[in-house]
């Protein structure tokens, strides 16, 4: 069994350190969204893409989007702070969950952080394989929980994520 522990920050504090990044970039932030979403949390690295992450990361973690990749439901039951996974193209597309839209890398601004629509509409190839959101991540053997502070997601979507569930 892996060890457990919930992240560093709580969803405050990575929400500020993401409009931070947006106010005074710490780097230029140009195709490292994968990079951008983990250090929100002040987690170590896990895949080497968006895509990479999202497919090797356990069920456990999943809340998966089984219908319409652009469902407003679906998208509007993901709590601040989750990560929200696309695996379109070769390297796919992470963002980070904040009210109401996403901590997203490139999304108005070339190697710029902003907050953009949760459904990747900015990006319509994108938006169309928008496949869920991730709650946590297994790193070197560590189980990390996010910082949530709240159910990663509603009730009316319990069904859709985690192995066994």
């Amino acid at each position: 069994m892996a060890k457990e522990k919930l992240t560093s920050r709580t969803v405050q504090e990575a929400m500020d350190w993401a409009k931070k990044e947006r106010d005074k970039p710490s780097q230029d932030w140009t195709n490292l969204c994968q990079k951008f979403s983990r250090s929100v949390w002040n987690l170590g690295v896990f895949g080497s893409s968006a895509k990479v992450a999202w497919n090797t990361q356990g069920g456990k973690w999943k809340h998966r989007n089984d219908g319409d990749p652009r469902d407003p439901d679906f998208l509007a039951s993901a709590a601040k702070g989750v990560l929200i996974y696309s695996t379109a193209g070769k390297y796919g597309h992470v963002q980070v969950a904040s009210k109401t839209n996403a901590w997203s890398n490139d999304a108005k601004r070339r190697g710029k952080i902003d907050n953009a629509k949760r459904d990747m509409s900015y990006w319509p190839s994108v938006a169309k394989e928008v496949v869920g959101y991730l709650c946590g991540a297994t790193i070197n053997g560590v189980d990390y929980y996010l910082n949530l502070g709240q159910p990663c997601g509603f009730a009316k979507h319990a069904g859709k994520h985690g192995e066994g569930s």
